[in-house]
């Protein structure tokens, strides 16, 4: 077993990493509330970060097992715990991405500095 800290952007890396949700885990449910609190985390977690740059935001224990299916082009993982937040933050950066406008002044600082 491999044991390592690593960024969540790290992790995600949409470009090579695929991750397979077993078809035994439980179908997502956080409600709205759950999202708000990871919402927040976040928020104090940035603001926190403007005094103490080496803050950060412990998302929790990510377990994921390589797949058989993996190829040259792709590495695949079975996402063995953490499912539940992977959706919600990949949801949550989408949602970023899709309502900030690059045009206004530092903009671009969000995703310039998320590690």
């Amino acid at each position: 077993m491999n044991i390592q800290k690593v960024h969540l952007l790290n992790l995600l890396n949409t470009g090579t990493n695929q991750y397979i949700i077993p078809f035994f885990q439980r179908p997502y449910v956080w409600l709205e509330e759950d999202c708000e609190t990871l919402y927040e985390d976040v928020i104090e977690t940035a603001k926190a970060n403007k005094t103490n740059p080496l803050k950060e935001h412990f998302i929790g224990t990510i377990i994921t097992k390589n797949s058989a299916n993996s190829s040259q082009m792709t590495a695949k993982y079975d996402l063995v715990d953490g499912q539940q937040r992977m959706t919600t933050f990949s949801l949550l950066i989408k949602a970023l991405a899709n309502n900030v406008d690059l045009n206004q002044p530092n903009a671009s600082y969000l995703f310039d500095n998320i590690n």
